[in-house]
């Protein structure tokens, strides 16, 4: 983990859901700037899993992102 990096995820929906993650740069004033984003993966267990599922290529990142 990092003291100036931050992870978000979040799922939309409930039968076929929609799950995202973003990294944010917190490290300048206080501001957050997206660094990385992308959708898949899996419900992950915990934040642990959830960095796993991003190292290893789980969500992807649409065109133009």
């Amino acid at each position: 983990m990092s003291n100036d990096r931050c992870v978000v995820f979040y799922e939309i929906g409930g039968f076929a859901p929609y799950r995202a993650a973003m990294i944010l740069d917190t490290s300048k004033n206080g501001a957050a700037t997206l660094t990385w984003g992308g959708a898949g993966g899996k419900d992950p267990a915990d934040a642990h899993a959830l960095i796993a599922q991003i190292v290893e290529g789980a969500f992807t990142q649409p065109r133009g992102y």
